[in-house]
């Protein structure tokens, strides 16, 4: 079934993968999948990176919740990091455009664990400033990064443009509302 709604999703137009995503299923927009969360009450968009040089696998998690107008986005790896245990950490944040780079969301804190051989950084975006500004952030960089200090943790390829604006939509479409409008500027 998978296959077949990743099929169908494939042969539409761009804009067709903005339609609803349903609670049983997930569409394919550039490299993420946009995935309905109902009994939440939001929608993820998430992508898997793989490594060039070994077996190490990174993944990215976006969930928005367009009724509390929330984001929260995940970071997770299978490659060693400098800590062990459950905790929090500030991990700076920064994007990539270019040879632009905004750095204007400096140090979050992260909460971090690892329930199994990942390890998983979570930061929360709470309010429709925040969210919208975290969304259009992930839409219009090229490349996200977390920092350590002075360490660059990940850089992770981003091309979220289309992947955004379904998940918004999505996350509207399982509270009954419009999406709201990306904001243009800062």
């Amino acid at each position: 079934m998978r296959d077949w709604i990743i099929g169908t999703c494939a042969l539409l137009a761009a804009d067709a993968a903005q339609a609803q995503v349903g609670a049983e299923q997930s569409v394919k927009v550039g490299s993420w999948e946009i995935a309905a969360e109902p009994a939440q009450k939001l929608c993820k968009m998430y992508r898997y990176y793989g490594s060039t040089v070994d077996d190490h696998i990174e993944g990215l998690v976006v969930r928005y919740d367009a009724t509390t107008e929330a984001v929260s986005l995940t970071w997770s790896t299978d490659g060693s990091v400098p800590f062990p245990g459950d905790g929090q950490i500030g991990l700076h944040l920064s994007f990539f455009n270019g040879k632009s780079i905004d750095d204007s969301w400096g140090s979050r804190t992260f909460r971090h664990g690892e329930p199994n051989d990942t390890r998983y950084f979570v930061n929360g975006f709470d309010g429709p400033k925040n969210s919208q500004r975290i969304l259009r952030d992930l839409a219009r960089n090229e490349l996200i990064g977390l920092y350590l200090g002075p360490v660059l943790m990940t850089a992770l390829s981003l091309d979220a443009s289309n992947a955004t604006e379904a998940l918004r939509k999505c996350s509207a479409s399982i509270v009954g509302r419009k999406p709201p409008d990306p904001p243009l500027a800062g």
